[in-house]
């Protein structure tokens, strides 16, 4: 028993670790990503895809500024 609890409390542990965010594209789909990775759409030059709309998936409290950069960098890229 005490195996499939240190088990579960590591998958929860790798569930918070990453903060995923739910992308809406401009044509409408829909596409889960990692946080960094949409950031780094738009960090690392080229020219980034029209996202409209993105909602986080995790626990952003301890991730400062990126969140809110991620949604400033798609609203100011439309």
């Amino acid at each position: 028993m005490t195996d499939i609890i240190k088990r579960l409390s590591a998958l929860e542990k790798e569930l918070f670790r990453d903060v995923w965010a739910d992308v809406t594209y401009k044509d409408g789909t829909r596409k889960r990503v990692k946080m960094l990775d949409v950031l780094s759409l738009y960090t690392n030059g080229g020219t980034p895809p029209q996202i409209v709309d993105v909602s986080f998936i995790g626990d952003t409290s301890n991730q400062g500024i990126l969140p809110d950069l991620v949604k400033y960098l798609i609203e100011n890229n439309q």
